[in-house]
């Protein structure tokens, strides 16, 4: 498997870019972007191919939001990519939506047989069993109920443990080194010990830096970060219950870090996270 998780934003860098087309064995790769945990917003959709665009790379998308693909459609997207693009936005809602349409099992697919799959954001999680994810933060629904502005001071929601599609074992928190001011103004990092430490059996939790990306060739991994600094944290609980963080060593073996929970306790709050954010679509109707 060719795999690249970014804390933040690394899969539209020119940097990451440069990294995601080299994986791909390519000089000018097919990419397949899945807007999903955007909701296909156009906007982002030319945001995260502009750096592509301009290397000479194809980039197509795959509508999921407002219109049910055929499993034909989806089947020849898949076929035809060499990279596929995961991009941020809502965690949960891009699981469900996917799972749903039966895309899940394309991308597993698609990534056993060496496309490069590359998620920045919420679409790191996605690659991972689980992830630390805002999927709770009104901010992020769909159906915005407010002003931009009115939800700057939304306090009510937490950070929530939001299920990935399982390319990778193992619970993963994006944006490790940031914080939230309207998420009780805790470092994610802080907040991510915790649910690490009471969700899992055995699990080795990945924590990714805004400035880095964990990058999976094969067997084997290694670190990429634009600052100095470690850029992604192992966290591990030890015998005692108590988390034990440290620094990624910057190359090594997949299955040196990465573990699957002997079981997990699934976060209580996923069913009131998909009430408010709702899986419904204008064909439905």
């Amino acid at each position: 498997m060719k795999l690249f998780a970014a804390g933040s934003d690394l899969h539209r860098q020119p940097v990451g870019v440069e990294k995601i087309i080299g994986l791909s064995d390519k000089s000018h790769p097919r990419v397949l972007l899945l807007g999903t945990a955007a909701y296909d917003d156009p906007g982002l959709e030319r945001w995260n191919a502009t750096e592509y665009l301009s290397r000479g790379c194809s980039v197509v998308s795959l509508p999921t939001v407002h219109q049910t693909p055929t499993a034909q459609k989806i089947r020849a997207s898949f076929e035809d990519a060499d990279v596929i693009l995961l991009p941020g936005g809502n965690t949960l809602y891009a699981h469900d939506r996917l799972r749903k349409l039966g895309v899940d099992i394309f991308l597993m697919k698609a990534a056993q047989r060496g496309v490069v799959v590359a998620g920045g954001s919420a679409g790191a999680i996605l690659l991972f069993n689980g992830g630390h994810s805002d999927s709770m933060n009104p901010a992020t629904f769909r159906e915005v109920r407010d002003t931009a502005d009115a939800f700057q001071s939304e306090t009510s929601w937490s950070y929530i443990r939001a299920p990935g599609l399982g390319i990778l074992p193992g619970l993963v928190c994006p944006h490790f080194d940031s914080w939230a001011s309207n998420c009780n103004g805790r470092l994610r990092s802080e907040d991510f010990c915790e649910m690490h430490e009471r969700s899992h059996a055995g699990e080795h939790g990945i924590g990714i830096e805004n400035s880095a990306a964990l990058i999976v060739d094969g067997d084997t991994y290694h670190v990429m970060n634009t600052r100095s600094g470690p850029g992604v944290w192992k966290l591990e609980v030890n015998d005692a219950g108590g988390v034990i963080r440290e620094a990624l060593p910057a190359n090594g073996l997949v299955a040196e870090v990465l573990k699957s929970a002997g079981w997990v306790a699934q976060d209580d709050r996923l069913d009131e996270a998909r009430r408010l954010n709702p899986d419904i679509f204008e064909e439905d109707a």
